[in-house]
């Protein structure tokens, strides 16, 4: 006869315990971020607002475009902050969801059991048995075993691993732009060329390299900056940064004294990406007539 242990119960109801308290404690940081974004959705509004009403002054303007374009750069990295707190929230529903399924999944092995043992404690090893799969499954997002498995195959399938490369290269490039946002330039400068060196064919390389670009453009290096928005453009033109790598080239350029290739880069930006922001279009205009582009 199987021997039923009054401790199992107990263990069960400690780790779902735990569960529960991830699932309540992830909700919590959920709330927070969803606070936070609420935060950088206010301040975006309010930047955007400024921005506009510069472009609208004119040359009598408060702000030069340079100035104008000083505050779309903070516009921007506003917009980057807000897409990653929604990554992070997203994240977090996805580990919700993965603790309650957990958590029913636990409930059913539980309910078995007791059933099990209140038809005589016969079914009880049978139980154990058939439930023992359902309570020893692992999660459904289990990172470390796919990608032992990914490992496995590649000698044979000759398949590179993906999903580790893609993960290490968005937490690398979060920690570059963390760097950004703390104003440390140097830093975020060499975090950015090791990202480019490692990470330069994945999706945030073309937004890596106009962010390098911008810790030489805020240090006064432009001439360094001028070559970082050019190989922003010119790389990854078909990237999200393009635009930005190519109106901000021709800022460097003006900010060189180099006016005529900065008015070429001005209208090659308004030629290609007429559909830009409106703060963008009106940013590039703005220096056009500043310079006296023809």
């Amino acid at each position: 006869m199987t021997r039923f242990d009054a401790r199992r119960p107990l263990a069960c109801a400690a780790f779902a315990a735990a569960l529960v308290f991830g699932a309540a404690s992830a909700g919590a940081q959920d709330g927070a971020l969803a606070g936070r974004v609420d935060r950088l959705e206010r301040d975006l509004q309010l930047l955007q607002r400024q921005a506009y009403q510069s472009t609208q002054s004119g040359g009598g303007g408060d702000l030069t475009a340079e100035g104008a374009a000083s505050l779309y750069s903070k516009v921007s990295q506003i917009e980057e902050q807000m897409r990653d707190l929604t990554g992070q929230i997203e994240q977090l529903n996805y580990k919700i969801e993965q603790t309650q399924q957990r958590l029913d999944r636990m409930q059913a092995d539980v309910d078995f059991r007791f059933q099990s043992l209140e038809k005589g404690g016969a079914g009880a090893a049978t139980g154990a048995a058939e439930g023992a799969p359902a309570a020893q499954q692992p999660p459904a997002n289990p990172v470390s075993g796919s990608t032992v498995g990914i490992l496995g195959q590649t000698r044979s399938a000759g398949a590179p691993p993906v999903a580790a490369p893609a993960e290490n290269a968005a937490e690398a490039y979060r920690d570059a732009f963390n760097l950004l946002k703390k104003a440390d330039y140097p830093a975020a400068e060499t975090a950015f060329k090791s990202f480019l060196q490692t990470y330069g064919n994945t999706e945030y390389a073309g937004n890596a390299q106009y962010w390098l670009g911008e810790t030489y453009y805020v240090r006064g290096q432009f001439d360094q900056a001028a070559v970082a928005f050019a190989d922003g453009y010119k790389k990854y033109r078909k990237g999200p940064k393009a635009p930005d790598s190519l109106l901000k080239l021709g800022f460097s350029m003006r900010k060189l004294n180099q006016t005529d290739k900065a008015c070429v880069a001005l209208e090659q930006f308004l030629k290609e990406f007429g559909g830009a922001p409106k703060v963008q279009i009106d940013l590039a205009n703005k220096a056009r007539t500043e310079m006296k582009c023809r």
